[in-house]
């Protein structure tokens, strides 16, 4: 289950138009959508709860591509606990402005770490079986390397601000645009991301 392409979903958390597949993802899985608030454009956590229910998915995705709003890691998490679903976070879009303290990452994690070590022991071997040697053909050295010069680069200050710059300009940006008449998903911007009605 994960956030409806149209709405600001990523289109690898599957995407189809009526009965046509047009993500991978769909082609595998069979995948529900939930969506937003027609009203605010806000995430409707108790919609997703329902769904859930109704449906009862092995896993939720609790990620975006374009939404200007913070995700409710907790509530997502409950949903999951209900009708026990694996939570994937996809922070994709915002662990560069988590890492540096941008916007709250807390909630992520405590919501999170609890069941990480359970989910690993019950899903470590198909992973593994999964992706090696399926999906690997190498260390990939390069990869390995690159992570580990954003990850020291995230430490530091410059860095920090960069990520504090970019919200803030973006707040700003969403203002104006809202000044000259135009709406916004949500009503407004809480990262780095602005998404017009």
């Amino acid at each position: 289950m994960s956030m409806e392409f149209q709405q600001g979903g990523p289109f690898s958390h599957g995407y189809q138009v009526g009965e046509k597949k047009l993500s991978p993802v769909n082609r595998i899985f069979e995948v529900l959508f939930y969506q937003l608030k027609e009203e605010t454009q806000e995430i409707d956590y108790y919609k997703v709860e329902l769904l859930a229910k109704s449906f009862k998915p092995k896993l939720i995705v609790a990620g975006f591509s374009a939404y200007g709003r913070l995700i409710n890691f907790g509530r997502f998490r409950n949903i999951c606990d209900q009708v026990g679903a694996i939570l994937l976070a996809d922070i994709g879009h915002t662990s560069g402005l988590m890492s540096a303290g941008v916007i709250p990452s807390h909630s992520l994690c405590r919501c999170c770490n609890e069941y990480y070590s359970q989910i690993l022991t019950r899903t470590k071997r198909k992973i593994d079986e999964s992706v090696a040697p399926g999906l690997v053909a190498g260390a990939h050295f390069h990869t390995i390397t690159a992570i580990a010069v954003a990850l020291k680069e995230a430490q530091s200050s410059s860095f920090m601000q960069l990520q504090q710059n970019v919200v803030e300009n973006n707040k700003h940006f969403a203002a104006e645009f809202q000044r000259l008449g135009f709406g916004l998903i949500g009503g407004k911007t809480e990262n780095h991301l602005i998404w017009q009605i």
